[in-house]
């Protein structure tokens, strides 16, 4: 049994009956023009990834559901198959890749000669999945971005193969906009960016210690973000693949498009880690020559917004937004989200003129136009409020559903400015409103 890493959350799992190609991204620009591959992909990815009978793909995240690259992949490939967990809730991976025209097989288990595949959707909350890559008393694990949470999907996959599996593929670090989104001085961001840092790092701790497997492959990490997003790379608190050799002495780095053959434990394009007990910041990435040069050249791309050419919105649109969302998300506390009109994505409250006020609370679903920031004040009244500013053609496509929230934020296409405490201590309730925060979806 031989895994291959390619880029980001892309392996391929091979057996002597059957080969899966696992969550192929390699469009660049995804969540909206923001994410971009590092490193920088060299050569046509249909062809140096080649033929696979299977294509898995985890969920519906576009750096794992790639529709641009599976149709050009099927061009050339047609007879692989796409396949999905079944269960995922809503059906919403299946649902999209039929509006992009690509068919796709939900399956559970599988059997493919002496290899089984198990397909296992993630725990309560999650859209996630991971698969299972069984043969004789060899088995892989892709856990893709499964969450511990409540432990439920990693102990279901120790009960499918009946003990800990040969080789665990875990994630190490993550997305999000915090903290590099957020409205705070540069000492604060390189203090929280470090947090997370080691946060990642100790999720990936506890994610190895339930698996117990053979061998882990740190995987499904390494991006950059582009356009005028690329300042904020320094505060993202991503960890570094090779971080983990530090703690871990069963862990592998492979280089793209190098390989691991659990059968035979050779290797192909391994990484060298840092010293026993090291645990090296990511930014040292950022002082590499290549690096610094391919971030100066894809802060020059446009986003997907850029030339979008939409009228303003209207106070209609706002209500019917706002109770769509309230529909869908009910909040018990007064909580405003302020959304600068006139802003170029990145002002704050003192730097802006027109907002649209939204209080969340059910009961309430208070929608006000203001101009000037004394208004703001009057009209929130001291409740928690927290300034949501992105460019104005974008805010018009997520209100109008051209565009997704959770697309934003985890693109870091916003900026967040929590203006009192409450609002920091309470916003992530308020923000599961604000992923609904549309007349619904168009795109």
């Amino acid at each position: 049994m031989r895994v291959t890493y390619y880029y980001s959350a892309c392996v391929a799992v091979s057996t002597r009956d059957v080969s899966v190609l696992c969550d192929p991204w390699f469009t660049e620009g995804v969540y909206d023009g923001a994410w971009y591959h590092w490193p920088p992909i060299d050569g046509d990815p249909v062809e140096f990834v080649g033929k696979h009978d299977f294509i898995y793909v985890s969920h519906l995240h576009p750096d794992h559901y790639d529709a641009q690259f599976l149709h050009s992949y099927l061009e050339s490939y047609p007879e692989a198959q796409i396949i999905v967990a079944e269960g995922l809730p809503g059906k919403l991976l299946s649902s999209r890749m039929e509006k992009d025209g690509l068919e796709c097989k939900s399956v559970q288990v599988m059997a493919l000669g002496a290899t089984i595949l198990y397909l296992v959707a993630a725990g309560p909350g999650e859209i996630d999945s991971a698969l299972l890559v069984a043969r004789g008393d060899e088995s892989v694990a892709n856990m893709n971005d499964c969450i511990v949470g409540d432990q439920s999907t990693y102990k279901k996959v120790r009960e499918l193969l009946g003990g800990s599996p040969s080789m665990a593929l875990l994630s190490y670090t993550g997305a999000g906009s915090y903290p590099q989104s957020w409205v705070y001085p540069d000492h604060f961001l390189q203090i929280a960016a470090s947090h997370k840092q080691l946060g990642f790092l100790g999720t990936y701790e506890t994610k190895r210690y339930l698996l117990q497997a053979k061998v882990n492959m740190p995987f499904a990490g390494q991006y950059l973000l582009g356009g005028r997003l690329a300042d904020r790379n320094w505060a993202r608190g991503a960890a570094d693949a090779v971080d983990v050799l530090a703690f871990d002495p069963s862990a592998i780095v492979l280089q793209p498009r190098c390989w691991y053959d659990i059968t035979t434990g050779e290797a192909a394009g391994m990484q060298v880690g840092p010293d026993a007990g090291e645990i090296v910041s990511a930014l040292r990435t950022e002082r590499l020559p290549s690096y610094v040069e391919h971030a100066e050249l894809i802060s020059k791309n446009p986003m997907a917004y850029d030339f979008d050419d939409e009228p303003e919105l209207e106070l209609r649109e706002w209500r019917a937004a706002a109770k769509r969302a309230s529909s869908r998300e009910e909040i018990e506390m007064d909580f405003w989200f302020a959304f600068p009109t006139d802003a170029n994505g990145t002002a704050t409250l003192l730097e802006s003129e027109r907002f649209c006020l939204v209080n969340v609370k059910s009961d309430a679903n208070e929608v006000v136009l203001v101009d000037s920031y004394n208004a703001v004040w009057e009209t929130t009244s001291g409740h928690p409020l927290a300034v949501v500013t992105v460019p104005p053609q974008y805010l018009r496509g997520l209100i109008r559903g051209r565009y997704h929230w959770n697309n934003c934020e985890v693109g870091s296409q916003w900026t967040v400015q929590w203006v009192n405490q409450e609002a920091e201590q309470l916003g992530k309730y308020a923000e599961k409103w604000l992923w609904n925060f549309s007349v619904g979806a168009t795109a």
